[in-house]
């Protein structure tokens, strides 16, 4: 796994300049709202969602997304997977890229949220 980009006030984080083409690139992305109601991410051409989940306690709202693509260009690059009609300036995305050949399309999102169901503290980390 290459570096990951810390969280941003950003929707579109910049890669790490290691990433490859074919590496695995996942942005987490939140989005607050001081007003009721979650906020909504609309997910951008080229993602697969993994997650969405919404925070709602009348106050302090906001909404948690994951997704992924498949780098085509090498090198840092700005990925944004969700656009979000949140307070604005207010969201935060980070990056984490696993190197092609260390990850399986066909069971990444259930190896994933299974992992984050059952506590393992960083979903990326070796079993």
């Amino acid at each position: 796994m290459n570096p990951p980009t810390a969280a941003t006030a950003t929707l579109a984080p910049t890669s790490n300049a290691a990433t490859q083409v074919g590496d695995l690139v996942i942005v987490t992305t939140w989005s607050p709202t001081t007003v009721s109601g979650a906020p909504t991410h609309t997910l951008q051409a080229g993602f697969t969602e993994i997650i969405t989940q919404a925070h709602e306690d009348g106050a302090d709202d906001g909404r948690l997304s994951v997704a992924y693509k498949v780098a085509t260009v090498a090198g840092a690059s700005a990925y944004q997977a969700y656009t979000s009609n949140g307070t604005v300036g207010a969201d935060f995305s980070g990056i984490n890229v696993i190197k092609a050949g260390a990850y399986d399309l066909g069971n990444i999102v259930s190896v994933l949220l299974n992992r984050m169901l059952n506590g393992v503290s960083s979903v990326l980390e070796p079993s």
